[in-house]
């Protein structure tokens, strides 16, 4: 492309350009192989291109070494990429859903948390602050970086990360293994810490109540909509809060039946 990519302006735009050109020199080249060049599903490749999901910068290497682009290329492809993760933390995404290929990338509740407190202090904290914060290594803590980088959920800006989306959703193809594994760190987690935070830093509630399997769908989308409304509440209020006084909290609700199943 040489010095006509100062002339693309969005990485979509960068992405459409590529394509084009590949499919004036194969014009059975589809955007389906363009996908899998890349190695990612055709409907992500579409949300990126449609700007509903942020290009990462790992994608980006991919995508270089594929398409084979120049080192001048490389870097101003990366530029684009910094500039709309700029333009969107400024817009906040609403909700990204993880699909079944990235969730297990960060299917533990220390991404959770992590992402959390990128959210709130990515501006100024390095891998020592948060490593303190979670009382992990810094090892891991940059190892848990790389994967919700590479899950698209966060973005490296000129000298920290900072959060690409406003909150996160699981979506609907998600095998049953992959959220109970999930579940169950996090009750683990929940269980060792009710014995250790005082009750005035910490709410349970518990009640037994009966239900009727016609019910159940229902109460499930209820529950839902709670945790939705819930969470957009308490973002909101994040703005008018000191940041030293905000730490990473999970809410679980859980809705089991206590009898044996038929």
């Amino acid at each position: 492309m040489k010095s006509e990519i100062y002339q693309i302006k969005t990485v979509a735009d960068f992405l459409k350009v590529t394509y084009s050109k590949k499919k004036e020199k194969f014009p059975k080249f589809s955007m389906r192989q363009f996908a899998k060049k890349m190695n990612i599903p055709p409907g992500r490749l579409s949300e990126i291109i449609n700007g509903k999901r942020n290009m990462t910068f790992n994608l980006a290497n991919q995508f270089a070494q594929v398409f084979l682009l120049t080192s001048e290329e490389k870097k101003y492809f990366n530029q684009l990429i910094i500039n709309q993760n700029k333009l969107k933390t400024k817009k906040v995404l609403k909700r990204d859903l993880i699909d079944a290929k990235e969730f297990p990338k960060v299917n533990h509740w220390h991404y959770f948390a992590l992402l959390c407190l990128v959210e709130i202090y990515g501006e100024s904290y390095s891998e020592k602050n948060y490593a303190e914060r979670m009382q992990l290594s810094e090892g891991k803590i940059k190892e848990l970086l790389i994967s919700l980088e590479q899950a698209g959920l966060i973005f490296k800006g000129e000298n920290n990360y900072k959060v690409a989306i406003d909150s996160t959703t699981t979506s609907q193809d998600l095998t049953s293994n992959d959220i109970l594994n999930f579940h169950l760190e996090l009750l683990k987690e929940i269980t060792q810490r009710l014995t250790v935070v005082p009750v005035s830093k910490r709410d349970v509630e518990a009640l037994i109540l009966p239900v009727s399997e016609k019910s159940l769908p229902r109460a499930k989308r209820q529950i839902r909509s709670f945790v939705n409304k819930f969470q957009e509440r308490f973002n909101k209020e994040l703005k008018k809060s000191s940041t030293e006084t905000i730490k990473a909290y999970t809410l679980c609700v859980q809705l089991i039946p206590l009898e044996t199943l038929n």
